[in-house]
């Protein structure tokens, strides 16, 4: 068995089989077995508590989003390993989380299809004050801050106007 991949694994095939069908529960005490079993190689104990962290999620257990973020610590994770930890965060309701590892997955794999799309799906950002600066340039966050700052008083001084031109009306017609 040292030679083989956790992949190649009974426990593993039935854990895939019934996250696939859904039933994240019965998956995830599969890969739980797995990762306590002394029968797989260092390096396949990330991939299998990711399964178990993302298994753990989607039953709605959002203590489960854990295993995915201990499994993406350190080094370069295999690519799988950022998808079920976005998976995982979305599951749990985590926005900001799910675009920070998306970014970080993206940071060490560039070009990858699956987190460009995660990415474009779920980034609700605006859109750099100074485009030609990348977006965490000090001066477009420092600008970025100052913008929302000001849009937001101009909508409250608007409200502001909008009642005051009410109570105005109001009294203009009571004098009638």
């Amino acid at each position: 068995m040292a030679d083989a991949s956790i992949k190649d694994t009974e426990d593993f095939k039935e854990g895939m089989k019934f996250f696939k069908a859904g039933n994240y529960e019965v998956a995830g005490v599969f890969f739980s077995d797995l990762l306590e079993s002394e029968a797989i190689l260092d390096e396949d104990v990330r991939l299998c508590r990711s399964w178990l962290g993302l298994s753990q999620a989607m039953a709605g257990e959002k203590d489960g989003v854990v295993h995915c973020r201990i499994a993406a610590k350190g080094g370069r994770p295999p690519l799988q390993i950022f998808l079920n930890l976005a998976r995982a965060e979305l599951a749990c309701g985590n926005r900001e989380k799910l675009m920070q590892a998306v970014e970080h997955g993206l940071s060490l794999y560039p070009d990858m299809p699956l987190l460009l799309d995660l990415y474009k799906k779920y980034d609700r950002r605006e859109p750099a004050v100074l485009p030609f600066l990348d977006r965490e340039n000090p001066c477009n966050r420092w600008l970025g801050r100052l913008k929302k700052r000001l849009s937001a008083s101009r909508a409250s001084s608007a409200g502001q106007n909008m009642v005051s031109s009410a109570l105005e009306s109001a009294r203009q017609s009571l004098r009638r």
